[in-house]
């Protein structure tokens, strides 16, 4: 019995400086062909990842392909730096593969793939079929190398950020790490607007994290109960929907009073980063955070600025090893955000961090920005609330350090999960949301939005965003700038 793959590409962005290139070439078909050639000698089960090179058209790239269960629904999901901006390539090839199972494929990227798998020859227009001097000719699958998925029998071997991978090896899970898995997929298909994007990779990261022990809580997240009405998990900190809210009620004390005040965005970063070589390493994070805390609110109570609404971040900078950045995002309120205050502000967090954690502390860095009107505002609360992000620092020490044998695969999980442990034990009790002088809700001198008046600010936030959102990006220097989006 024969499988014929036919693909198309549709919606691909041009990228590559050098002139178009072929994406879905004769090395790609050769790629698959090996692929479906040897899950066939594995009975359907396997991850392949391969990369391909075409000199002709000066073009590197990269395929993977995920197969789903043992001849169940299958999906191929390509990628590579390099887009074609050429039209549609419809590519097919027939290779033998052992008692195929018909099944719809699909995949996305910037753009879409489409496939079929079909046991019937499918039409192709004849201006589009690949010429037979283009093939090229196929190893035997005992030459192909897999990533190993198909050997796993260990746990923490498995990629942790691959729902489908995880799929595949439900006996290697425990009945609890399986139901808050099924948890977070039922709600994802449920509020597929709420719960979006990496949400389920993002999820499979944190509650495969053997003793986190808020992973009950945020898999029920939008799920009443008689303890918690709302249903809302409150992790802003990792919850992508929770954080929505906390950013909504933001825009909606601070964007409809912008003309009560003189608003400036500012960075407090630091040069260079932290390296947490165990989960104790994290608590570290808090004597930084506080010391740009004492500084803000050294410079409302010397009046140089009235008001002070900050977030604490933390920005993964890679895993294995894992390198942190802990920092914050402050909306201000001031006429004027001089040179002195700037100066006041630095000696501040110097002069705390100095106490707490020596003289080798790592340096402030700031970056301020007036807000000059109502969007730039909305653009850049929206930006300052937000859950840590995780998938991407782990797929790339993924890429980096996982061979086919799944060496390697072992630190990464084990430092991972000591990033969410130690993240998560260290933020606790801590409030990830701050305020101070006139942006502060407890404070007679607030200047935002009452709570009887939350309903029509939200309906001028909505007028507001309307109008287009700025999306605001960090230049190489560090610097905040927005662009309209």
């Amino acid at each position: 019995m024969d499988l014929k793959l036919n693909l198309t590409e549709t919606g691909m962005k041009s990228g590559n400086e050098s002139g178009n290139l072929g994406w879905l070439n004769a090395g790609v078909v050769n790629n698959l062909g090996q692929l479906a050639d040897s899950l066939g000698s594995v009975a359907g089960l396997g991850y392949s990842s391969h990369s391909w090179q075409n000199p002709e058209l000066k073009g590197t790239g990269n395929a993977s392909y995920d197969w789903s269960g043992r001849l169940k629904t299958r999906r191929i999901a390509l990628s590579s730096p390099f887009w074609s901006s050429s039209p549609h390539i419809p590519l097919s090839y027939t290779t033998p593969l052992i008692k195929p199972r018909p099944t719809p494929l699909h995949a996305s990227a910037k753009g879409s793939l489409e496939a079929d798998v079909t046991t019937t020859p499918a039409p192709n227009p004849s201006n589009s079929i690949p010429k037979t001097s283009d093939a090229v000719p196929l190893r035997s699958a005992d030459s192909l190398k897999f990533d190993g998925s198909h050997l796993i029998k260990d746990f923490s071997k498995l990629n942790h950020s691959n729902p489908n991978e995880l799929e595949r090896h439900r006996h290697l899970l425990s009945p609890h790490q399986l139901n808050l898995l099924h948890s977070v997929r039922r709600k994802q298909e449920i509020y597929h607007l709420r719960y979006r994007d990496d949400y389920l990779r993002h999820s499979s990261l944190l509650l495969l994290t053997n003793g986190w022990s808020s992973a009950m809580r945020y898999s029920l997240c939008s799920v009443p109960n008689s303890l918690n009405r709302s249903g809302q998990c409150k992790l802003h900190k990792f919850c992508p929907y929770c954080s929505f809210l906390a950013r909504s009620q933001a825009l909606a004390r601070y964007v409809p009073v912008y003309e009560s005040g003189a608003w400036h965005f500012l960075t407090l970063s630091f040069e260079g980063d932290l390296l947490m070589n165990d989960a104790s390493d994290y608590f570290t994070l808090t004597d930084y955070w506080d010391g740009l805390k004492a500084g803000l609110r050294e410079l409302v109570g010397l009046k140089l600025i009235r008001g002070a609404f900050w977030t604490e971040e933390l920005a993964v900078n890679s895993i294995a090893p894992v390198h942190v950045l802990p920092h914050s995002h402050a909306l201000i309120e001031a006429d004027c955000v001089n040179d002195e205050a700037l100066a006041k502000l630095r000696e501040s967090v110097s002069r705390n961090l100095k106490a707490v954690v020596g003289p080798d502390h790592l340096n402030l860095n700031l970056h301020l920005k007036p807000l000059n009107s109502q969007r730039t505002l909305l653009s850049h609360l929206q930006y300052q609330i937000k859950p840590i992000q995780i998938v991407k620092p782990y797929d790339l020490a993924w890429y980096r350090n996982v061979d086919t044998e799944r060496n390697g695969a072992v630190e990464i999980n084990s430092q991972t999960t000591d990033l969410i442990l130690g993240y998560s034990c260290a933020t606790k009790r801590r409030n990830k949301i701050n305020y101070a002088g006139n942006l502060s809700p407890k404070t007679k001198a607030f200047i935002g939005t009452k709570p009887k008046e939350m309903k029509d600010a939200r309906r001028v936030v909505s007028e507001v965003m309307e109008l287009g959102v700025e999306y605001v990006d960090m230049d190489e220097a560090g610097q905040t700038t927005a662009t309209t989006e």
